[in-house]
């Protein structure tokens, strides 16, 4: 047996479809009687009962303000607008960026493109991690993930290059899938002098598959082929 929930002029309506017989019963919220297919009615919205005539639950569909659901999309999904507890949660990248402002000594200038803060301009303290560039580097951009969008900075990224002077440091990056690096992705940390996040800069992707399939080619291969397209003989041709 099923349900279809009808909404129509103020009023629904359960249509009970089974495999023998049709059945229907109307949930009218204003009589305060539960008739047949009604789980609930207590006349309308309350804390136990829908105005739907259906049990209080979380996920389903029905944003219930009397039991203090601020929100239902219809699932029990984190960081979607609404949370698991029907409660409307703010965006992690949101989140992670108020705490970014928070931990800055001065206002952060922040430049997002495509979802992503291309560059920011800040002075944040690394504490314990102030004695290691690298590793300074590191913990900033695992402590704010969420507002760089890089899910495990750790496996994600690789050390490019480090350079030195007497003002800052900057840490450069590299985006990988395992040991494959992706061509673009790159972020820079600099930082200066008393141990503080300055800025970042750079762009990366956002999502990236967390395996590389198998070259269809070995390097050897695609290089013969496009030789051979641009009509130039190898060296192993030439020798030969």
């Amino acid at each position: 047996m099923r349900h279809e929930l009808l909404r129509a002029a103020g009023f629904c309506a359960f249509v009970l479809l089974a495999t023998a017989g049709l059945a229907e019963a109307i949930c009218d919220p204003a009589d305060g009687q539960v008739a047949s297919g009604e789980e609930c009615d207590d006349g309308g919205e309350t804390l136990q009962c829908d105005g739907d005539c259906t049990a209080v639950v979380c996920g389903d569909g029905y944003a219930n303000r009397s039991a203090g659901e601020e929100c239902d999309d219809g699932n029990v999904k984190a960081d979607d607008g609404c949370q698991p507890d029907c409660k409307v949660g703010k965006d992690a990248q949101l989140l992670s960026l108020e705490a970014l402002k928070s931990a800055s000594l001065i206002p952060p200038i922040v430049w997002f493109e495509d979802g992503i803060p291309t560059s920011i301009h800040m002075q944040v303290p690394l504490g314990a991690a102030a004695g290691d560039p690298v590793a300074g580097a590191l913990a900033f951009l695992a402590t704010y993930k969420d507002l760089y969008k890089i899910s495990d900075p750790i496996l994600d990224l690789f050390v490019d290059r480090v350079q030195m002077d007497r003002e800052l440091t900057s840490v450069t990056f590299g985006q990988r899938v395992g040991n494959v690096p992706l061509i673009g992705g790159e972020i820079v940390v600099l930082l200066d002098p008393a141990g503080e996040v300055t800025g970042t800069s750079g762009r990366w992707y956002k999502s990236v598959p967390k395996t590389v399939e198998t070259p269809a080619l070995q390097a050897e291969e695609a290089e013969a082929l496009a030789l051979a397209d641009k009509k130039i003989l190898t060296t192993a041709q030439i020798q030969a």
